[in-house]
Order: C-alpha cells, then structure tokens, then sequence
C-alpha cells in the first residue's frame, strides 16, 4: 500500500524571475524566511549611509495574487510591521509601502464580489494599496514588471516580493498518473473515491491533501 501525501508545488507560470527574486509562502520555512527579510529590510533602511531611493525600494513590500493567501500575507505584513517593528522604527514608518497586484478588478475573485470589496476597504483604511487589472510580466532583483488591462508596461520596485498566484501539480503527483492514463485526467491532482483511493490503483494506492481530490461524477 502507498499513502501518498506530498502536497502541490507553487505555481510560478513560467513568469521570468519568479523563483530567483520572490519569496513564497507555503511552509513554516517560508514564513520564517519571509519575516527575517523584513527584518532584514528595516535595519539595511534605518543606516545612516542608506540613499533616499533604496530606503524607499527597501521599504515597499509587494505581494503578487490576491487570493485569500495574498490577502492573508499583506495583513500579517502590515501588522508585523505597524505593531511591532514601528517601535523600534518609528522614523521609517513614513516610506513604508505594502501593495497588492490582482489580474482581477477585485480580490478575492473566488468568493462573493461583496467580500472582495469589504477587504479593499479594510485596507484603504490600512493603507494597503491594491494594483487591480494587472498582471506580473517578470521579475528582476529589486524589481517586478507589471502590465495594466490597458497595455501600461511599468516597475515596481520591492525589498520583498511575496509569490502567492496559487498551486501546480506536484511532479510526484504527475508521475503517478501516467501509470493510469485513463482515470488520473485531472490538471493538478489524483483523483480519488469517497475513501480517498486513487482511481486506478485498484486500492493500492491512497491520496490525501493537496496531492488529490475527489472524483465527483456529475
């Protein structure tokens, strides 16, 4: 029997830059990764020889997707930033720059518009900037390429980049379904029964989390 529990791989689509100057936010690790960067930022900001332009580039932190992860990671910044590093940075807290970039006209596209807007009013109020109707066209250090609805091409400078557009198939997870061409035909995860066996495997093979989900026959 193979219990099989491996999870999903972020989804960079292939974006220029992407896993080489973003951060993601799946694990324990990542968060701890991603608050010693901010950390990191505001000391590097708060030297005495640190130029206007790169204080300001160190100060604005961006976060790519505007899904409930996106959502979730620009308050966690925001609190992290305003109820416990102003204390010891009250002077910085001026440049400090936290911005959302969503394809979408609202965030939290996958839930009712009205939670959308409720959100993007919570964070006028926090002074959380969304970037709506853009997409990400690459990455470079420091800097992210984004493209508005309309064809507008510009940069935005970051001290940290947060990737948080979604999920891909873990390739485990991708291997396993060329074993069973005919039943595993879904675009990221094994399907299984209500018992959480993979279809296929004539009950040899189980799947949880991320890694599956369920067949539900329409």
């Amino acid at each position: 029997m193979l219990i099989v529990g491996v999870g999903s791989v972020n989804n960079t689509f292939g974006i220029k830059g992407v896993q080489e100057y973003c951060q993601f936010f799946k694990s324990i690790e990542d968060a701890n990764n991603l608050r010693r960067r901010i950390s990191e930022c505001f000391e590097r900001a708060a030297l005495p020889y640190t130029m206007e332009e790169e204080r300001k580039k160190l100060l604005s932190f961006v976060i790519c997707g505007g899904g409930p992860t996106g959502v979730e990671v620009a308050a966690e910044i925001h609190d992290m930033i305003f109820d416990d590093l102003k204390e010891h940075y009250p002077g910085l807290m001026k440049d400090v720059k936290i911005r959302v970039i969503e394809l979408m006209d609202y965030v939290l596209s996958t839930y009712d518009r009205k939670i959308g807007e409720f959100t993007a009013q919570q964070f006028e109020r926090a002074g959380i900037e969304l970037v709506l109707n853009t997409r990400v066209a690459s990455v470079r250090d420091g800097y992210v390429t984004v493209v508005k609805k309309g064809g507008e091409e510009y940069e935005i400078p970051f001290g940290s980049c947060v990737w948080a557009t979604g999920i891909a198939m873990n390739p485990l997870v991708k291997e396993l379904q060329q074993y069973f061409p005919k039943e595993q035909t879904h675009f990221r995860s094994l399907l299984t029964d209500d018992h959480m066996r993979v279809k296929g495997s004539d009950g040899s093979i189980w799947a949880f989390g991320d890694a599956s989900t369920i067949d539900q026959p329409r």
